[in-house]
């Protein structure tokens, strides 16, 4: 039986469909990495009372993740090009909001801290993967247009969770945005599952609802 030969893939352009479907994928998980990250910032005073810890031990929150995401990096780059980077990407987001959740029901400071270190090294498997992605799929005339709304997107991210968490904790306390924040990071997995984004095949990828190159 003659072998098929598979019709070469074009880089995306800012007019073709799975332009849009890739950014929207790469702004939601970037912004949901830099939510989960930052949101911690206006809410350390409120865990320095609550779990009776001083100031500095609070700052732990965003500093032991900051360290994790730093080794995340060197992990998840390599494992994306075994696997593909859509699949990291979309299981680093899953398990971002897991964590969130389970540090939403987190009643000792010890296993919070424990669930913010887990979830830097996850971070390593958006933030060193998407620009990466674009890179591979985007024609190079709108690579830069395509970074833009990436970049943008992180920055939003942080920035409104900031806001969210810091305007609700005087009302419903710190648990339920930091619960809303998974909810908003298993909405933004959405455009990153098999079908939500299109990926260039990579030839003799075996057939298994992922397209055959997610990188």
């Amino acid at each position: 039986m003659p072998a098929t030969i598979a019709a070469p893939v074009l880089p995306l352009e800012d007019r073709r469909p799975g332009f849009a479907r890739i950014c929207a994928a790469l702004v939601m998980c970037g912004a949901t990495a830099f939510s989960a990250l930052y949101f911690v910032q206006p809410l350390m005073p409120v865990f320095a009372q609550e779990f009776g810890i001083g100031v500095t031990g609070a700052g732990m929150s965003l500093s032991l993740p900051t360290i994790a995401l730093a080794l995340g990096l060197v992990v998840t780059g390599p494992v994306s090009d075994a696997v593909g980077r859509k699949p990291v990407i979309l299981f680093s987001t899953l398990m971002t909001a897991v964590l969130l959740l389970a540090m939403a029901a987190a009643t000792d400071w010890t296993m919070f801290l424990v669930f913010r270190t887990l979830l830097g090294l996850i971070l390593g498997g958006i933030t060193a993967i998407n620009l990466a992605w674009l890179a591979e799929e985007m024609a190079p005339e709108h690579l830069g247009r395509a970074v833009g709304y990436v970049l943008a997107g992180n920055s939003i991210g942080g920035m409104a969770a900031r806001l969210l968490v810091g305007t609700m904790v005087e009302t419903t306390g710190w648990r339920l945005p930091v619960a809303a924040l998974a909810g908003v990071a298993l909405v933004s997995a959405i455009p990153a599952r098999p079908k939500g984004a299109c990926s260039r095949p990579a030839s003799g990828a075996a057939m298994s609802g992922w397209p055959a190159r997610s990188r």
